[in-house]
């Protein structure tokens, strides 16, 4: 069963959907130009990636990345029914955020440098699950006669169900890891936040830089700065106005513009929480 879809309808290009039974001892394998994600319907057996093995069973979702030389060995005691999906993303397309986010989610924890793939156990009634077997069930039905708009649909609706449920895996396996990955992505996230203050930023535009919900994530970066992830951001976007005062003969309400405050009060406001003072009265004090 195989099925091309235009990347003009959608943000990723589906080159192929294909059930396979991997029998006794056989094998499945080789390297792909594009993302391979692997549902295993029925039976156990093992992905090898040279140096490392994924063990899967019934209702496991593998996603190998690009390029990554595996194989798929069937347990010698049974049939392994698989389904897998090739895809890639369209380039410059006008997708939804959460579309885009899945294509930087699956770079950002696909690095060459990375683990070959991710595997994530579902369960049997979980929703991807009903719509991968609906979308086998809609192309043993009705094949070439399958509308473009129904393909539309179902791959994008797969494609946001796999990207919310490989980011939670992803975060309890941060969770589980604790100690020096959490401190790498909060340093991430500190650095985003100061590349980018002036420009406007929110929770979720922050957290998600390094693919985490909004509220692990303002607990953790809590627990490394002291501060809130908003708090941080208007620290620095204070310390740089501080500089602009010292350095420049700007007028306050451009300062304010510039360092990322939609208006003069809210940043006369600010700035007096972090100093004390307002910005004219610490402009004096640079100047005496």
């Amino acid at each position: 069963m195989e099925n091309v879809i235009n990347s003009a309808a959608m943000p990723f290009v589906v080159s192929a959907i294909t059930k396979m039974f991997v029998k006794e001892e056989k094998s499945h394998g080789g390297s792909h130009d594009s993302f391979e994600m692997v549902y295993v319907k029925s039976g156990t057996g093992v992905f090898e990636f040279g140096r490392s093995n994924i063990e899967v069973g019934p209702n496991d979702l593998v996603v190998i990345r690009p390029h990554a030389s595996h194989r798929f060995l069937s347990d010698d005691r049974n049939t392994c029914e698989l389904v897998l999906v090739y895809f890639s993303f369209a380039d410059n397309f006008g997708s939804t955020v959460e579309s885009q986010s899945a294509k930087e989610f699956l770079g950002y924890i696909n690095k060459e440098d990375g683990e070959p793939a991710i595997s994530v156990k579902v369960r049997q009634k979980n929703d991807i699950i009903t719509c991968m077997n609906r979308i086998i069930e809609e192309q043993a039905d009705n094949g070439e006669d399958l509308s473009e708009e129904m393909q539309r649909l179902l791959m994008q609706e797969l494609f946001i169900l796999v990207s919310r449920v490989l980011k939670t895996e992803y975060q309890n396996t941060i969770s589980r890891a604790g100690g020096q990955k959490v401190k790498e992505l909060i340093k991430i996230s500190e650095n985003y936040i100061r590349n980018n203050y002036e420009r406007e930023l929110d929770l979720s535009t922050i957290a998600g830089k390094v693919f985490l919900s909004p509220s692990y994530f303002i607990r953790v970066f809590r627990e490394e700065t002291g501060l809130s992830p908003i708090n941080y951001l208007l620290k620095v976007r204070i310390e740089n106005a501080k500089e602009m005062l010292k350095t420049t003969n700007m007028k306050v309400r451009d300062i304010a513009t510039a360092v990322g405050f939609s208006n003069q009060q809210r940043f006369n406001e600010m700035f007096r929480k972090f100093t004390s003072m307002t910005p004219l009265e610490f402009r004096r004090t640079c100047t005496q």
